[in-house]
């Protein structure tokens, strides 16, 4: 009766000993559910985009993260098609994705670019009864070192998951010889075995089923020690001699005489425990590295102090350690200006209010230099305390180029309000962005009466005719030209009031695809132009005319006076035999000088058409060059009218020279006209 006394004693302590062990385990489930929800902000912290779309690509349903991504509202997303969001470039291979999805109904990975951005796509199926995929989850997101971080989370909450739902303790007895005495069925399945018998029978020793025997020879000293020990650790084998790891709390039972009946306890299969610390240490050892290697500063607060900063922190806060910073506030390094501002927002978060998922302060450096931050943090709740998981990032470059980039602005608008001609902004479809003030001076419209190119074409191109040519025109130009290529145009151009004026225009395309026009009122410059060219012409035909009378002059003088010349050499001959007075030879001599006085003026008339057909020649070739130089820019000149222009300039250039045998006055104004002539109509 005493024996069954002190057995029914020993079992109740021994089911004392188990409640320990549930409690403990209970504790270790609280544990997960804390690193569970510590992993879950972390996971939440990270920007993703999700989509649920049906079977041909309609969306059913996504968050605002998708809606950022295709800038389309939240309310128009349900009912659109996936397709039309994505580039057209892209449909076709995505719909082979989504076709994959659905014959295999497994999820189909891939990487895509959107805006200089990587970005990892999962298309997941949607299985009802395990039969036909009905819809297809889309999940997009950055691949980041959290994504990767995400991942081993996740296999680490399955893991702890598995150890939990199959902790399963067994009850055993052995002898001081090491064979069982008895065991529960929970031991049995522990070492897999199908009942306690077979177990007993099978199992020759304890000592047979530890895989390393110093194990159980450490067990057993410690046991005769101190006559228990809780939470041993060693490898065993199970049946089928896989390797197993199992935790186990044991007793050591004596008689009255100190001499040792047997030992009693339990075991319990930590095999998935002891896998997951392992995966969980290598988990936490990446997770720290990518941490402290990350290029962004990352600092856990709580409360108002920092509890934990990486290298980066320290880097560019300018300090050595991170234990430097380390129980310090926040404000630590934060610039005066902007501290009220942080305080606000840390405190308005611990209220558990909105605050801004990003936002930027002014910080300082420990040498007092000034930087721009961007910071965004989660609300995460580590070993029971609620803190903040912040990210920071290092934006002083960014803010110096947005200066910058503000300053160019300015100089730019102080530059296009003030040109002395006018200047059109317009964008990649078309819309005017910005008209300058001499543009409303020009033509007397403001931006709301030519907001795009079509209103500006009907407006100032009213003739239909003209219009659909201009129009024509100015699309040859989007699809022809490269950024930093501009090619000029002149055009008339219809005033608001009525009037017409010429205007040379200049579109300059840039690389963001936006284009930048230039608009100059050339009208008086025409018309003076046009009016020195009517007085060049004229000009031109009064020398003509007296070319042609100083030649005709020429010809006419000479023809007499070589006959006078001739008859006074044969009268002079005939009077050398006779005796000749005095005042006939001076007349033959005054003849004589006369007649040389008139072949001068004849050669001197020469001189003067000679001359004057070399100012002609000239004059030509300087109209040839103007001519050459506003069309020397068209691509499209047909070959004979640059032969031509080639040919005249070339002979031209041969006779003032002086290396042309003979030249012929002709008149070239009809053959000028007529080149004149196809410019114009090439450049219209």
């Amino acid at each position: 009766m005493a024996d069954r006394n002190e057995k029914e004693k020993a079992l109740i302590k021994e089911i004392g000993s188990l409640r320990q062990r549930v409690k403990e385990l209970e504790r270790c489930e609280e544990e997960r559910k804390r690193t569970e929800e510590i992993f879950l902000d972390l996971f939440n912290a990270t920007e993703e985009v999700v989509i649920l779309m049906d079977r041909e690509g309609i969306i059913l349903g996504a968050n605002k993260n998708a809606a950022r991504l295709y800038v389309v509202p939240m309310e128009r997303l349900p009912g659109t098609s996936i397709y039309d969001l994505i580039p057209s470039d892209r449909v076709k291979s995505s719909k082979g994705k989504v076709k994959t999805v659905l014959e295999t109904r497994k999820p189909v990975r891939f990487e895509g670019k959107l805006e200089e951005k990587v970005f990892e796509n999962w298309l997941y199926p949607v299985l009802y009864d395990g039969s036909e995929v009905q819809r297809i989850a889309i999940y997009v997101r950055d691949i980041t070192e959290r994504k990767r971080l995400e991942a081993i989370l996740k296999q680490t909450e399955e893991k702890y998951r598995n150890i939990y739902e199959n902790a399963i303790e067994g009850i055993f007895q052995i002898g001081p010889d090491g064979r069982f005495i008895s065991a529960n069925p929970s031991l049995a399945h522990i070492h897999g075995y199908d009942s306690p018998e077979e177990l007993m029978k099978t199992a020759k020793t304890i000592a047979s089923i530890y895989v390393n025997p110093d194990d159980h020879h450490r067990l057993m000293n410690v046991l005769f020690e101190q006559g228990a020990v809780q939470n041993y650790e060693a490898k065993m084998y199970r049946k089928d001699g896989s390797l197993q790891w199992i935790s186990t709390n044991v007793r050591l039972e004596r008689d009255g005489q100190g001499k040792t009946l047997y030992y009693e306890g339990t075991m319990m299969d930590i095999t998935n425990r002891k896998m997951v610390e392992e995966a969980l240490a290598e988990s936490e050892a990446r997770y720290r590295t990518a941490i402290e290697n990350s290029n962004d500063p990352i600092a856990i607060i709580r409360g108002d102090k920092i509890q934990y900063v990486n290298r980066r922190f320290v880097e560019i806060f300018g300090y050595g350690e991170p234990e430097d910073v380390h129980g310090k506030p926040v404000l630590l390094v934060v610039h005066p200006d902007d501290r009220d501002k942080v305080i606000t927002i840390n405190q308005r978060r611990q209220r558990g209010e909105p605050v801004p998922s990003r936002y930027e302060f002014k910080g300082i450096t420990k040498d007092g230099k000034v930087i721009y931050i961007e910071v965004s943090a989660a609300s995460i709740v580590y070993r029971g305390t609620p803190e903040y998981l912040v990210y920071l990032r290092d934006i002083t470059e960014r803010k110096a180029a947005e200066e910058a980039l503000s300053n160019e602005r300015n100089r730019f608008r102080t530059l296009s309000e003030n040109a002395p001609f006018g200047i059109i902004m317009v964008d990649k479809e078309g819309v005017f962005e910005y008209i300058n003030p001499k543009f409303k001076e020009l033509f007397g419209y403001n931006l709301d009466e030519v907001p795009n190119g079509l209103e500006w074409f009907r407006k100032a191109f009213p003739d239909p005719k003209s219009r659909k040519e201009v129009i024509s025109t100015w699309i040859g130009y989007l699809r022809s030209t490269r950024p930093g290529e501009k090619v000029p145009r002149t055009l008339p151009a219809t005033c608001k009031d009525g009037t017409q004026k010429i205007i040379h225009f200049i579109p300059f395309r840039l690389a963001t695809g936006e284009y930048i026009v230039t608009l100059e009122d050339i009208t008086e410059r025409i018309q003076a132009h046009e009016a020195l060219v009517k007085s060049h012409q004229e000009l031109e035909q009064l020398n003509r005319a007296k070319t042609k009378a100083v030649n005709h002059i020429s010809h006419e003088l000479k023809t007499p006076l070589s006959v006078i010349q001739g008859n006074i050499r044969l009268l002079k001959r005939k009077l050398k035999r006779l005796p000749i007075d005095a005042n006939l030879q001076n007349i033959m001599e005054t003849l004589e000088r006369n007649l040389e006085r008139l072949f001068g003026i004849s050669k001197e008339t020469d001189e003067i058409f000679r001359v004057s057909q070399e100012l002609e020649a000239g004059a030509l070739l300087d109209n040839l060059d103007r001519l050459w130089q506003r069309i020397e820019d068209l691509s499209d000149i047909p070959p004979d009218v640059r032969s031509h222009l080639d040919t005249l300039k070339a002979w031209l250039s041969q006779y003032l020279s002086g290396s042309a045998e003979s030249f012929q006055s002709i008149n070239l104004f009809p053959f000028v006209l007529d080149v004149l002539e196809r410019v114009k109509q090439l450049s219209s």
